[in-house]
């Protein structure tokens, strides 16, 4: 298997890992609902822990992580 497609199968597992419910983008408060499989949804802001995903940024509807291994992952 190439590396390019290693990549794309991981980043499938990361997406189906995490689901991005929603976001909510204010001037002083932004965060973004997140859940991972099976577990209760989690309000996450940005530079918290969700799990294996660090919460870098958010945008309407969007949300970017970085994974312990430095895999940068945008969900929307």
């Amino acid at each position: 298997m190439s590396s390019g497609v290693a990549f794309g199968a991981a980043l499938g597992t990361i997406r189906n890992e995490v689901r991005l419910l929603g976001t909510v983008v204010r001037a002083s408060d932004s965060f973004a609902l997140c859940q991972v499989q099976a577990e209760a949804p989690r309000i996450v802001h940005v530079g918290e822990r969700f799990g294996d995903f660090l919460l870098l940024s958010i945008d309407q509807g969007r949300a970017v992580f970085r994974t312990r291994d430095g895999t940068r992952v945008e969900l929307s």
